[in-house]
């Protein structure tokens, strides 16, 4: 049997677009009116199933920074295309758990995978739509957001069909894998987002990851701490984490997927997190603050501070000092003054 659940405030779109339906298929509009309120996966889906692939390609069309709330404005206030997707994969749980989201940047390629959970009994549409509103939102926010490839789970609807939906989402497009993925260049992970605020953007994750670690007893969380309280963050191998919360690595690796994350994402947040403080100190070269976190060489260093900010080190701690001058300054204490004109 199905389970999961997913916020009424994901389903408010297709439910506007649907809404002189929604009585025939027997959902209640008033169900859906509390943005919070978790709603059971099966009227999600037959929401979907009803509204067919050309809906699902408007609605997605239509996502914009405030559409999902927290997840959305988080995502739109991010410095680049690389962070945007990050969060997506990190945070996708404030919505819901009928899916997971990875992200595996190879060398010359940026493979975002999607799976829908119990994708058996769910319906394609929600597939297309999960993808095409990732594809849709970075290509209105982001300079450079289009995708190469598209690989979908489902089985192939016909040429015409296939090569309509190609045209439409821009990329190439091929069926029938084991589950859904979006490749962009690499380079594209440092494409700023057109709204970037990147102060907002700190603000808004800090709310995220403490709303989506949940209690205590979480596995997320208690992989979080292990790697908050480990000198080099992120750097640390599985089978460590694991052996530290008394489990097997198959078995955490498990315990993840099913929370909506995975030991990857997670310890790619601890380092960013992590280097995030380091630059903020003036007395911490960079040699020392790639080492912290467990980097053997400043390129590999470099290349990470560049995806999770968008820019080199040098550059990321001289806006962060900036800022640290500009709050000083502009401080009821401070001794500085300024004058605004009114």
């Amino acid at each position: 049997m199905m389970s999961g659940q997913i916020k009424a405030l994901a389903l408010q779109p297709v439910a506007r677009a649907m809404r002189p339906r929604l009585r025939a298929l027997g959902i209640d509009a008033e169900a859906l009116a509390d943005p919070g309120r978790p709603v059971s996966l099966r009227v999600a889906d037959r929401l979907w199933s009803a509204a067919g692939e050309r809906e699902a390609l408007a609605v997605a069309a239509a996502t914009e920074p405030r559409t999902y709330g927290h997840l959305t404005f988080l995502i739109g206030a991010c410095p680049t295309v690389g962070e945007a997707l990050r969060c997506l994969v990190a945070y996708y749980g404030l919505l819901s758990n009928g899916a997971a989201f990875s992200i595996d940047p190879a060398r010359s390629a940026a493979c975002l995978t999607f799976e829908l959970r119990d994708r058996a009994a769910r319906p394609d549409t929600s597939e297309i739509f999960m993808i095409a509103t990732v594809i849709e939102f970075l290509r209105r926010y982001a300079t450079d957001g289009q995708p190469r490839e598209i690989e979908l789970s489902q089985a192939s609807p016909g040429l015409r069909e296939a090569a309509r939906l190609s045209a439409h989402l821009g990329a190439s497009l091929t069926f029938g894998h084991p589950r859904a993925s979006v490749r962009w260049g690499l380079r594209q992970l440092g494409a700023a987002m057109r709204n970037a605020e990147p102060q907002l953007a700190a603000v808004l994750e800090a709310h995220a990851r403490a709303s989506i670690a949940g209690p205590p007893s979480t596995t997320t969380a208690q992989v979080q701490a292990y790697l908050e309280a480990n000198p080099q963050g992120g750097s640390v191998a599985a089978a460590e984490v694991a052996g530290g919360l008394g489990v097997s690595s198959r078995t955490l690796r498990r315990q993840l997927q099913a929370e909506g994350t995975s030991l990857r994402v997670l310890a790619d947040a601890a380092r960013r997190r992590a280097v995030e403080a380091l630059l903020a100190r003036p007395d911490v070269t960079m040699a020392e603050a790639a080492d912290a976190v467990g980097y053997a060489d400043h390129v590999s260093f470099r290349r990470a501070v560049r995806r999770w900010f968008g820019m080199g080190p040098a550059a990321y701690r001289g806006t962060v000092l900036s800022s640290q001058i500009s709050a000083a300054v502009d401080s009821p204490g401070s001794s500085a003054t300024s004058t605004h004109d009114s």
